[in-house]
């Protein structure tokens, strides 16, 4: 089979100069026929660009996110490889990595702002034989659960998969599979929730392989931490990425006097007239603009419009009164917490309430207060020991809009508590949102 030649073989002029000064440091030589080749993969979609450090020196700077450096060649053995923000001098995480003789290797930095990882992977894959492809997945997004991909010849329908077969199961976060070998040419590649692939994160319907490619697909993480995207890396070569097409859209109805709210999204019905107050399930829409149509007690809304970014997910909060009734669209983030606390917020939806703020208290402390109308508080990070005492309170109101003295909070859970209008008055809603 044809081996990947050793990195060295194809560096460029620039990386030769780094290569030399790195070896040069080692104690080897730019022609030692056992080097190690190493590059750097930026897949953190929150770290516009990162510097590589070897054992206390810059070796390769400024990698761009979505992006895979020129090589180098090191001396087989073992060395601290640390990463920084390009120009900065914190580092943002550091691991011992051994390097062996004749081997190429990529180091993948992946996470979401605070909590960037990373991981070496070989890249001396034997190609496969001519009409054939190898392909692994590595999962570089802490948020996602365990997870499948399924490949296919085709899909004319991305949640069609009665003609597709799974070839990685239950992938873990920061793990990566086995390499699959599949046919050359355009193939379909689907990633969904382990065991459920109702539960869609990613769709690829269009993914060209050409003969004797070896690849890995790097899953990131989409804005909204459920949905996913890719970036292709060719081995010994470049990158494609694979953005998602898709968001998540919710609809939340919180018109007074208990008004009727139905909403669709593109071709997408979020509700054919939930009966107010109700929050709804997130379902997958066109990213983009798509169009938008919301009635409230049959009557369309004046005013609407969606841009929803890729991999984003988001709450469609219809407020007000059934004759004079707005939209506001929220960005959720549903992200897990990088500990393993909680993430709590409130969201103020009551039209009684307009001209009141909210503020949304922990064990009678301000998590968060000026909770304007049609709006939501950021996310908090809150211990998940049992038995919280959680409010939220307007001061125009006699009594706590919610209260809940003994509530538990799930490890790394995420809540929403939507404050709506009831028929005259107000109620409030807790969800659980991932």
């Amino acid at each position: 089979m044809n081996k990947t030649l050793p990195l060295y073989r194809w560096l460029g002029a620039g990386a030769l100069t780094a290569m030399a000064t790195l070896l040069a440091a080692c104690g080897g030589s730019t022609t030692d026929p056992d080097a190690a080749g190493l590059r750097v993969l930026n897949a953190s979609p929150d770290y516009a660009s990162l510097d590589l450090y070897i054992d206390g020196a810059k070796e390769i700077g400024a990698t761009a996110s979505g992006d895979v450096s020129s090589g180098l060649s090191i001396s087989a053995g073992t060395y601290t490889m640390a990463l920084r923000n390009a120009g900065g001098t914190t580092t943002l995480t550091s691991a011992s990595r051994t390097v062996g003789e004749e081997t190429n290797y990529v180091l993948v930095a992946y996470g979401n702002s605070g909590a960037l990882k990373s991981t070496l992977l070989a890249e001396s894959e034997d190609a496969p034989s001519s009409g054939s492809a190898k392909l692994r997945v590595l999962l570089a997004a802490a948020d996602a659960g365990s997870l499948d991909v399924y490949m296919s010849d085709s899909c004319a329908t991305v949640t069609d998969f009665s003609d597709a077969s799974a070839v990685v199961s239950s992938l873990a976060a920061g793990a990566t599979s086995s390499f699959v070998t599949t046919g050359s040419g355009t193939l379909c590649l689907r990633v969904t929730g382990a065991g459920d692939t109702t539960d869609l994160r990613l769709a690829i319907p269009t993914l060209t392989l050409a003969s004797q490619e070896v690849s890995t697909l790097v899953l990131q993480p989409g804005s909204g931490g459920v949905l996913l995207n890719g970036i292709r890396l060719r081995q010994g070569a470049s990158t494609t990425a694979h953005a998602n097409t898709l968001a998540r859209v919710r609809l939340v109805a919180g018109v007074a006097d208990n008004a009727t709210v139905a909403a669709t999204v593109g071709t997408t019905t979020l509700s054919a007239g939930a009966r107010s107050p109700a929050v709804g399930s997130y379902a997958l829409v066109s990213a983009g603009s798509p169009a938008l149509s919301i009635l409230v007690n049959g009557t369309a809304l004046a005013s609407n419009a969606l841009a929803a970014t890729a991999g984003g997910d988001y709450t469609l909060l219809v407020t007000g009164s059934a004759a004079a009734p707005s939209l506001a669209v929220l960005s959720d983030d549903n992200r897990l917490a990088a500990t393993s606390a909680a993430k709590l917020r409130a969201v103020h939806g009551a039209s009684a309430l307009s001209g009141d703020s909210l503020t949304l208290t922990v064990d009678f402390a301000a998590l968060a207060d000026n909770i304007a109308f049609a709006t939501a508080s950021s996310y908090s990070s809150v211990a998940t020991t049992s038995d919280r005492s959680v409010e939220v309170s307007a001061a125009s109101a006699a009594s706590a809009l919610y209260s809940n003295a003994e509530l538990t909070l799930t490890s790394q859970g995420v809540y929403s508590i939507f404050v709506l209008s009831n028929g005259s008055g107000t109620t409030a809603v807790l969800r659980k949102d991932r």
